[in-house]
């Protein structure tokens, strides 16, 4: 179960990006393995909130992961769920601890990649504070 694909996905990044939480929970063996980071650093945590699988997520906090760790251009399962524009993960993640100010390779936080129809929830969810955003720096993340 520990296994890694050639790119370093593990069994449970693949349950997660499906929303399978209940291989996850047939897989479970403590967090460990749920933390387990891909070659370019993705997580089950990360695949959840970027296919907006809540109740996979959900599961994942339950395990108490690592939350806060970030891939290889610097992205958080917070800043996933931003761009995904599910509002009960970002929700979700803040209350379960996810680090708002945690920046990525662009210098860029959660708060600063809200954008999009969902804009004024997603910053709700995120804390109602909106970061200032510094020039030269993509406006959102799915634009």
């Amino acid at each position: 179960m520990n296994l890694q694909s050639n790119a370093g996905k593990t069994a449970a990044m693949f349950a997660a990006s499906g929303g399978h939480v209940d291989v996850l929970k047939a897989m479970q063996r403590g967090s460990s393995l749920l933390d387990l980071q891909s070659a370019d650093g993705g997580t089950p945590a990360m695949s959840a909130a970027a296919h907006s699988y809540g109740d996979v997520l959900q599961y994942l906090i339950e395990k108490k992961v690592n939350l806060n760790a970030q891939d290889e251009d610097g992205w958080t399962a917070l800043m996933y769920a931003v761009c995904a524009g599910n509002v009960n993960n970002v929700a979700r993640l803040v209350a379960a601890g996810a680090d708002t100010k945690i920046k990525n390779n662009d210098g860029e936080t959660a708060i600063q990649l809200a954008d999009g129809k969902h804009k004024e929830k997603l910053l709700e969810a995120l804390g109602g504070k909106l970061a200032p955003i510094n020039e030269g720096k993509k406006k959102g993340c799915c634009v």
